[in-house]
């Protein structure tokens, strides 16, 4: 693999010199993967065993040439990503006959014809684009054929997205990630309506989703309501939701998503300013611990405070979460806290909120006790299997 992120400058008479002694043979006959930027040495590296490429940022510089020379001497490429975009460049990608992965960086796409192109790859499986907003006088086919296509990101205008994942109902889509921009103007709860009922296609199918919401007002609130039509993706394994405005999630509706995605080894909710007073508690950590069984990493909002929990834990489980992240503030008794979190998960590793974002250190300072309560009690628990197995060997 050769990696470079900014070359250095090459006198020309080298280039020279080596093709002098290569003779049309490749310089590095064995590589397989290629990260580099547009720069006249970038050719050298073309060789028919390549299967990935990375074409790292270069400002000002024309990919196409270099895409040309791949396709005429790599065929069997499968992965390529570049941060350059245009009508030719996704033309030529679509020659590829073994391309899988395409991911095109940052570089807006607004054009739908040249995003059609790059759906004519014959097998790809993953593709990472971002959208501006369509040209008024160009109009998406209706339907993109895209059979072997299992992994979507999308980014950018929330207008181009809608309009794409419409015309790719018909494609099993496995994994989505989506980033919406902020340039939509209806109210909070039409937008996120809209979007999560066209994501509900993919309800037999879809394993991972990945909600980001980039809009500016982040003073909305929406009801738990809008998400029931994600109730029924019940293949959901890893699933990561990030609002701008605070959905009221209660214990009722957790209940509800927990039996609902009993598949689950990730969740992750979060908005874009704290909950000041959450409505979830102890009981949505018992619904995951029950109905959750592979579930390994938990965020959520949920207030913990010691004066909400009973004296003693009312839910004994085995259940293996080794991580978990509570974004809303703990003060007070963390021996308590610990001994309940340590009732439904006994493998639990970190406890954390915010990530120890010292932004928030109010947030997160009072979990780094319950933190060390927990390891406390779990190094006091293999002490007493010790100590228990050594009355059992000497009674023998």
């Amino acid at each position: 693999m050769i990696y470079s992120p900014r070359p250095a400058a090459i006198e020309d008479y080298v280039f020279v010199q080596l093709a002098q002694r290569l003779k049309d043979k490749p310089l590095l006959p064995c590589l397989h993967s290629l990260s580099y930027p547009i720069s006249a040495e970038i050719f050298l590296f073309i060789t028919p065993s390549l299967r990935r490429v990375n074409i790292a940022k270069s400002p000002g510089r024309d990919n196409g040439p270099f895409l040309v020379a791949l396709l005429g001497t790599t065929p069997l490429l499968e992965e390529y990503s570049g941060w350059t975009f245009s009508a030719s460049f996704s033309t030529v990608l679509s020659k590829f006959a073994q391309l899988r992965v395409i991911d095109v960086g940052n570089q807006k796409v607004g054009n739908p014809n040249s995003l059609h192109r790059i759906f004519l790859v014959p097998l790809l499986t993953e593709l990472r684009v971002c959208l501006a907003e369509f040209e008024p006088s160009t109009e998406l086919a209706d339907n993109l054929d895209a059979p072997f296509l299992r992994t979507l990101t999308l980014e950018g205008h929330p207008g181009s997205i809608r309009t794409l994942l419409t015309r790719l109902g018909s494609t099993p889509l496995v994994a989505l990630r989506v980033e919406y921009g902020d340039e939509e103007e209806e109210p909070w709860e039409a937008q996120w309506c809209t979007r999560l009922n066209l994501i509900a296609i993919w309800s037999s199918s879809l394993e991972t989703l990945e909600l980001y919401d980039n809009g500016s007002d982040t003073q909305g609130t929406l009801t738990p309501s809008i998400m029931d039509q994600l109730l029924k993706m019940t293949r959901l394994k890893h699933v990561k939701l990030n609002f701008r405005p605070i959905l009221k999630f209660d214990d009722v509706y957790m209940t509800k998503i927990a039996r609902a995605w009993t598949r689950l080894k990730l969740l992750d909710i979060r908005f874009s300013r704290r909950v000041t007073q959450p409505l979830m508690t102890i009981v949505s950590l018992e619904a995951f611990a029950t109905h959750c069984p592979q579930l390994h990493s938990l965020s959520l909002h949920i207030n913990l405070q010691p004066s909400k929990l009973a004296p003693s834990p009312r839910c004994i489980l085995c259940h293996g979460l080794q991580r978990l992240f509570i974004q809303h503030p703990v003060t007070g008794d963390a021996a308590l806290v610990a001994r309940h979190l340590l009732a439904l998960f006994p493998c639990l590793q970190n406890v954390r909120s915010d990530h120890g974002d010292p932004a928030n250190q109010d947030v997160w300072e009072g979990w780094n006790d319950v933190q060390d309560m927990i390891q406390l009690c779990r190094v006091t628990a293999e002490d007493n299997k010790m100590r228990q197995k050594k009355l059992w060997q000497s009674c023998c």
